[in-house]
């Protein structure tokens, strides 16, 4: 697996498995001692990698069938995950909550995209603008002429100019969430803000993504850089008070539409009453 880096177990996984056994004792202990043990376990890399070839097998299988019935010339196929997911980089086995703070790295939130269709898309072609899942709802609803039902302001972009060959205009920047961080990745930055204050001493991150690629090098407390962080906190900030609905605005006394991995920490935040809506 020489594309998967050997790695020593990060200090925010061993935090993140501390935490959990003191805070949250009801928990099945087994799968925490597991995951330290996932990184550079070359049985767990071949699981991983045989599940990716599952699913192409499936994708394929939908694509005969779809051609097979007819259905090719009015079908846009989009391929694509719900997460992204470290197999070891920064020294954790998971997504964006597995460690503590939670993160958005790179390889805990890069994902898949790919789009075929019958419509404007400029075959074969491989677009490197930075994109979010909400703008595959606003590209849904642009390709069918339809609005939102609820009228509301979407954050989502629709995909169609950078489908159809061109990014003129596209602003480089997306936003992302995993509970107490929050970021915002440009073509140049990656800034995790984290929620405060907490008892808990979170620090925020800053990597220049262009001298850093690796995301190794926080930034954040360089006086040098405190204008570039005061800018993209504002840029966060602007971001969630607009599309944020206050039902489930986490860092505004908002619940959670699912689960959240760290109720502690929320019901130290909003009260013991704080609980997920589900």
């Amino acid at each position: 697996m020489d594309s998967i880096p050997r790695e020593g177990v990060g200090k925010e996984l061993i935090d993140w498995i501390m935490l959990r056994h003191d805070k949250l004792p009801q928990e099945d202990k087994e799968f925490y001692r597991s995951l330290p043990r996932l990184l550079n376990d070359l049985p767990t890399l071949r699981n991983y990698f045989s599940q990716m070839s599952i699913v192409d097998d499936g994708v394929d299988r939908v694509l005969r069938q779809l051609e097979e019935s007819g259905q090719t010339g009015d079908t846009i196929v989009i391929y694509t995950a719900d997460h992204g997911m470290s197999l070891g980089q920064h020294g954790f086995w998971g997504h964006g909550e597995d460690t503590w703070p939670s993160n958005t790295h790179r390889e805990a939130h890069n994902i898949p995209l790919i789009v075929s269709g019958p419509c404007d898309l400029v075959s074969g072609s491989v677009e490197s603008s930075l994109v979010g899942t909400t703008d595959i709802f606003a590209t849904i609803l642009d390709y069918t002429g339809l609005e939102p039902l609820s009228g509301e302001d979407i954050s989502g972009r629709s995909l169609r100019p950078l489908l159809k060959g061109g990014n003129s205009g596209w602003e480089q920047e997306v936003y992302m969430e995993q509970e107490e961080t929050r970021s915002i990745r440009t073509s140049k930055w990656l800034f995790m803000k984290r929620f405060a204050p907490t008892s808990f001493e979170f620090e925020n991150l800053l990597y220049d993504l262009q001298d850093d690629p690796g995301e190794r090098h926080n930034l954040a407390t360089d006086v040098k850089f405190q204008n570039t962080v005061t800018e993209l906190n504002v840029k966060i900030d602007s971001f969630f008070s607009r599309y944020a609905d206050p039902k489930w605005d986490l860092w505004n006394g908002g619940a959670v539409k699912s689960n959240s991995s760290r109720p502690f920490l929320w019901q130290e935040v909003w009260g013991d009453h704080w609980k997920p809506s589900f």
